[in-house]
Order: structure tokens, then C-alpha cells, then sequence
């Protein structure tokens, strides 16, 4: 479920739908996230799943990849 509505936050604010197998591991870079799309990316991801980041937890690398950004979202629902 997490993947699925991942995926279609970041198609919505990408150029073009991703499927969750096209995002697979994929650096962001890979699929088009760039710096200023990554700050709409994780602003996004706040209000899709209603979690909040903190400013030190806003670190390029470590939301590196749809797998990591999933891991992260759950363990934010989670806690």
C-alpha cells in the first residue's frame, strides 16, 4: 500500500507515471527527482501519509531511493 500511494505522489509531481515496478530501487536521480522537486517530493509525502520530517531528517541521500523513502514512511506510520 505504501509503495503504491509512494508511487503516485511522486508521478504526480514527476513529468511522467511511474509504476512501483519502473521505481524499483531506483536513485532518485534516476527517475527525474531532482533537488527542488525533491523538497515538493517530501512535502508531498507529509500529507499523503500524514507523517512529518524533521529539518535533520531532510537528507538527500538517505531518501536515495523509492525502497528507502518506502522503508521510512513506514517506520514514521509506525512509531
Amino acid at each position: 500500500m505504501i509503495r503504491k500511494r509512494l508511487a503516485k505522489v511522486i508521478s504526480e509531481i514527476g513529468e511522467k507515471p511511474l509504476t512501483v515496478e519502473e521505481l524499483g530501487n531506483n536513485d532518485f536521480l534516476k527517475i527525474g527527482i531532482n533537488s527542488l522537486t525533491f523538497i515538493k517530493v517530501v512535502v508531498a509525502i507529509e500529507e499523503e501519509f500524514e507523517i512529518f520530517f524533521d529539518d535533520d531528517e531532510l537528507n538527500y541521500e538517505m531518501f536515495g531511493s523509492f525502497e528507502s523513502v518506502c522503508s521510512i514512511i513506514e517506520k514514521k506510520m509506525t512509531a
